[in-house]
């Protein structure tokens, strides 16, 4: 992508700089128009491959891809749009590239074309492509590599979502929240539930079963629990602890008054209410800091 994007802007110019003399050389575009063309085919490529590899991982039914043995870029889209069927959000971000990245695997699909004047059989490549337009072409290709990145964010994201295992074979993470807050409270569930759950059902294409399955998920989940109006107390941390803390922080009593298992506890609260942290860490994160192999000091009074 930045070999493409640097190409494109010396061929804008007609010139860069020469590092080594600080001075400006000239550029003839027509040198550049395949070296560009074959960057951003290969950046196509391998953007499919590591997307595929990456949101296989994700969910149930995970498949651990290895190498890729191909260049075909057609194939490798019909498997890109498959692997991320399984999560709208990739869905959402990710068919848009459909129309340019079969444009350019109409051109060159197997990366070829842009590489060699002629193929194995002494054929000439592009044969009926007179003019590649870089302007036309350039934006395209930074509106694509765009897109591209937003996936590719995406996808880091919901990695670290999917590895809190808040999910169903057919529900997300945040299709499980969104189900969570659209249910009657829990106390009303016998008389108000059944017409949410038919709504509910016939949005997500939801059985019986599947909603069952959400349900029994939000009814145990730390977070969304309270959406219900169930309750999922913190063990470790009585009522009273911030009464506590309230008076070590005014000076009005020693660090001791809370128990080490107590600031454990609210060191992993802290942890948690962090940008990019999920509820679901709070329990694992607790029992990696209370292990006896916990390699960090333990001092309340240090500053955080």
């Amino acid at each position: 992508m930045q070999a493409t994007l640097v190409l494109l802007a010396a061929a804008a110019t007609e010139s860069y700089v020469a590092p080594s003399s600080d001075e400006t050389a000239c550029v003839f575009i027509d040198a550049l128009v395949y070296p560009i063309c074959f960057n951003a085919r290969h950046f196509m490529e391998l953007f499919l491959k590591d997307s595929i590899r990456n949101v296989s991982a994700l969910g149930k039914n995970t498949t651990e891809v290895g190498v890729i043995a191909t260049h075909d870029l057609i194939g490798l889209w019909d498997n890109f749009a498959a692997a991320i069927a399984r999560d709208s959000r990739l869905v959402e971000l990710g068919m848009p590239l459909e129309e340019v990245f079969k444009d350019v695997a109409e051109v060159d699909n197997k990366g070829m074309a842009f590489r060699y004047s002629h193929d194995l059989d002494e054929r000439m490549h592009l044969r009926d492509l007179e003019h590649i337009n870089l302007d036309v072409l350039g934006d395209r290709l930074r509106k694509m590599f765009k897109q591209a990145e937003e996936f590719t964010v995406c996808l880091t994201v919901l990695q670290q979502e999917y590895a809190q295992n808040t999910f169903t074979g057919k529900l997300h993470r945040g299709n499980i929240e969104a189900i969570a807050k659209r249910l009657p409270p829990h106390v009303n569930w016998a008389k108000e539930l059944e017409p949410v759950k038919k709504e509910i059902c016939d949005q997500f294409g939801l059985s019986s079963n599947d909603f069952g399955k959400a349900l029994d998920l939000i009814k145990h989940h730390r977070e969304f629990s309270s959406l219900i109006g169930l309750e999922s107390p913190l063990e470790e941390l009585p009522v009273d602890v911030f009464t506590r803390l309230a008076c070590v922080h005014s000076g009005e009593a020693a660090h001791d008054v809370i128990t080490k298992a107590e600031w454990l506890s609210l060191d992993a609260v802290m942890e948690i209410s962090r940008i990019g942290s999920y509820s679901e860490e709070y329990d694992s994160y607790l029992k990696h800091i209370s292990g006896p192999n916990f390699e960090g000091a333990f001092d309340p009074m240090l500053p955080t």
